[in-house]
Formats: structure tokens, C-alpha cells, sequence
């Protein structure tokens, strides 16, 4: 890529990084610069041709970022998902899972400036790998430059595309046990909001004497 770019500070930024881990990461971009196409976990399952997620970046000339998380992309959310979770920015969950994108989109190589290692050096793994060079990164990359530059994919419509059967292989225990926290409030919340519903059903109907 340095060759390719006239650059001399991409490849020990690359072989500075402390994991695999973070090397996949940074790959995956360099590779999607170099040669176009398109990047999906192997735990995802399309729902539409492949060729339909390259031809949203082709046609656009813009990299397409498919989002998703099960948390809202609110103030409340922004605040509590750093105390419990290892993100610290949403959308983040099912960011990287696919992305599509053409050869030579520079907007692609400001990415991979944009990432950090040294911002997190000191962060616990997960944490300091989602940040750095993961998904964290992206979603706070894709946030700024989305009106222009790429296009983001949201939660609804990347379910039309694929479907994502797991929650991540490497990631710590800390995220998957918010996970399992988050379903079991929404179940919750989903039987209080049928117990208080028969109450108020039950309340206002006419007694019989």
C-alpha cells in the first residue's frame, strides 16, 4: 500500500500493531483499497447477491458500511454502553461485518489513518482492539463522514441483506454478558408491559353485583 500511495508510514504501522487481531482489521481496508470488492465475516449469511452489495459502492463510488447494533443510538445509550460494555461508541456491534467497497477509494486509506493503536494502548482487550482498529473506530469514522463520503447501512435495511449468526469469536465475556443482559430486560419489559395491560384491562371492566 506505501508503494502504491508514495507513502513510508503504512507498513510499520501495520507491523506496529500488538495482535493478529488487529492486523485482520487493518487488512481487511488495505485489501478493499487495493483491489475493490467486498468484506463479510464468515459467520454472516447473505440474503441478497453479493454482486447487489459491490453494486451499492459501485454505483454510488463511495464505500457502503453495513451497521447494526441492538442497543438505540441514543444519549441514554451513549452514555451507559461505555460503563458496561467494551464499546464505547454506537452503532459498533455488527460494524466491519460487510463492507463493500471500489478500487482506489481514498476515503478508505483516511480510515486507516484515522486508527489509533497508540490512543488505546493502555485499554484492556477487547476493548483496546474495538477501538483502535475495530469496530469502534469505524462506527465513529462512518458517523463523520457519512453525509459525504460513504454511505451507512442501517440496522432495518442491512437485515434485508444478511443475516449474522453469531455475536463474535475473540470478544470478551464482559460484551456477551451485556448481551445476554440486554434480551433478558426486553423480555422483561415485555411481561410487565402484559401484566400492567391485563391489570388496566381487568380494572375497567363493568363488575357484575
Amino acid at each position: 500500500l506505501d508503494s502504491v500511495l508514495n507513502r513510508t508510514d503504512l507498513t510499520p504501522k501495520f507491523d506496529g500493531l500488538e495482535t493478529d487481531n488487529m492486523r485482520y482489521d487493518f487488512w481487511r481496508y488495505t485489501k478493499l483499497y487495493l483491489e475493490g470488492g467486498v468484506y463479510s465475516d464468515v459467520d454472516v449469511v447473505p440474503e441478497e447477491s453479493l454482486i447487489d452489495w459491490y453494486e451499492k459502492s459501485h454505483d454510488s463510488h463511495k464505500p457502503v458500511f453495513f451497521e447494526a447494533t441492538v442497543w438505540p443510538d441514543n444519549p441514554f445509550f451513549a452514555f451507559v454502553i461505555p460503563l458496561v460494555s467494551d464499546y464505547q461508541i454506537l452503532p459498533a456491534v455488527d460494524t466491519c461485518l460487510v463492507v463493500s467497497a471500489k478500487p482506489r477509494s481514498p476515503i478508505l486509506v483516511d480510515l486507516l489513518d484515522t486508527m489509533d493503536p497508540e490512543k488505546w494502548k493502555t485499554s484492556p482487550e477487547p476493548r483496546k482492539t474495538l477501538m483502535s482498529v475495530g469496530p469502534g473506530i469505524v462506527s465513529e469514522f462512518v458517523k463523520k463522514h457519512h453525509q459525504n463520503d460513504v454511505i451507512r447501512v442501517d440496522h432495518a435495511d442491512r437485515k434485508l441483506a444478511y443475516h449474522h449468526k453469531g455475536f463474535g469469536t475473540w470478544k470478551s465475556g464482559r460484551s456477551k454478558e451485556f448481551e445476554y443482559l440486554y434480551r433478558s430486560s426486553a423480555l422483561f419489559v415485555l411481561v410487565a408491559i402484559t401484566i400492567l395491560y391485563r391489570m388496566v384491562r381487568a380494572s375497567s371492566s363493568p363488575r357484575r353485583y
